[in-house]
């Protein structure tokens, strides 16, 4: 019987101690109105929210400077509002992070999504930013958006140590329009 204990109690040790070192996994998506989605929300199967609710238990959405909550749909905005009519939205982050908790039952998941339509690589998704590649693209206004999505990474894992957590993969989602190619050229 002591011998049974002491089994049980290296098991519960080496699973503690094993769960104790798994990373966070954490993926980057950005981009411009396709990254944003304009899926609509309320449209979901009973299906696809059970499979959420599910996977809102381990995988979180960080998501233009919000709080990080588990995976869901979001408030539309009010473009999307307006010209979808629209209320909850969501794009590629949920099906992305379903699979991704499918695929990983186990492991804590953060999908860091940082995106603004109507954007431009060249103007202000460039690591180059300058106020005249802003202004040629009409984007003076808007602020050095790939900059800002790496301040952004650093802010949402500023807590954390750097041994937790490992980044695993990124996703851009350009939208078509965004891409302005008569602006500056292919």
């Amino acid at each position: 019987m002591r011998l049974l204990a002491l089994f049980i109690t290296l098991a519960a040790f080496c699973s503690s101690a094993q769960a104790a070192t798994k990373k966070l996994k954490v993926f980057i998506l950005a981009g411009q109105s396709n990254m944003e989605g304009k899926g609509d929300g309320s449209k979901l199967t009973a299906d696809e929210k059970a499979r959420l609710a599910k996977a809102g238990q381990h995988v979180r959405l960080a998501y233009n400077h919000q709080p990080v909550v588990p995976l869901n749909v979001t408030d539309a905005g009010a473009g999307n509002k307006k010209r979808f009519g629209i209320d909850l939205s969501f794009g590629p982050e949920l099906f992305f992070g379903l699979k991704l908790a499918e695929a990983w039952p186990d492991d804590d998941i953060l999908l860091i999504k940082r995106s603004q339509g109507t954007t431009s690589l060249y103007g202000v998704r460039n690591p180059e930013w300058t106020a005249e590649k802003a202004a040629k693209m009409g984007e003076e206004k808007l602020a050095p958006l790939y900059a800002d999505l790496i301040a952004y990474v650093r802010e949402v894992l500023g807590d954390k140590d750097k041994a937790s957590y490992e980044f695993c993969g990124a996703l851009w989602v350009q939208g078509e329009a965004d891409g302005n190619v008569s602006k500056c050229g292919p």
